[in-house]
């Protein structure tokens, strides 16, 4: 089983695949070494960890988002931003990913999005979520990835 710094284990239960292990290594790293880490959450068994491409392509999704909306990492990997969240949440994290691309024009450090989103499950139900969105920038600070943990409210 694999181990984070501190020897917590990655996962309980059965075998994550390679790629869930990695995303929440990337993730766990990202929170380490964010300056806001005192404000940011702490990684739980329930929490889905994804990344996202530049275009906004959703580029990894964790096995947990099965329990938490109903779509398996495959599934959720093909969907567009209007099949993941309500047309409210769509607006917040639109108007995130623009804010964020206007920091990085001007050279600016971009900030982390804290925040609750609604996700659109596969029963037709909403599920509210904590979310907690860091960017991943390469060494001339260009977005390389969004790397983002959404953990129900009701966990």
């Amino acid at each position: 089983m694999s181990a984070d710094e501190q020897g917590k284990p990655l996962y309980e239960g059965a075998a994550p695949s390679e790629a869930d292990v990695l995303a929440r290594m990337q993730a766990t790293n990202l929170v380490q070494s964010s300056d806001q880490r005192d404000t940011l959450m702490e990684l739980r068994d329930d929490d889905v960890v994804w990344s996202m491409s530049p275009d906004g392509r959703i580029t990894h999704v964790s096995r947990e988002v099965e329990s938490v909306r109903g779509f398996t990492p495959e599934e959720a990997t093909t969907q567009g931003l209007d099949e993941i969240l309500t047309p409210a949440s769509q607006a917040v994290s639109i108007a995130y990913f623009m804010s964020l691309m206007e920091t990085l024009q001007r050279g600016d450090k971009p900030q982390a999005f804290l925040g609750e989103l609604e996700y659109l499950c596969k029963d037709g139900s909403t599920v509210l979520c904590d979310v907690q969105t860091l960017p991943h920038l390469s060494a001339d600070g260009e977005l390389i990835a969004l790397y983002g943990v959404s953990r129900r409210r009701d966990s």
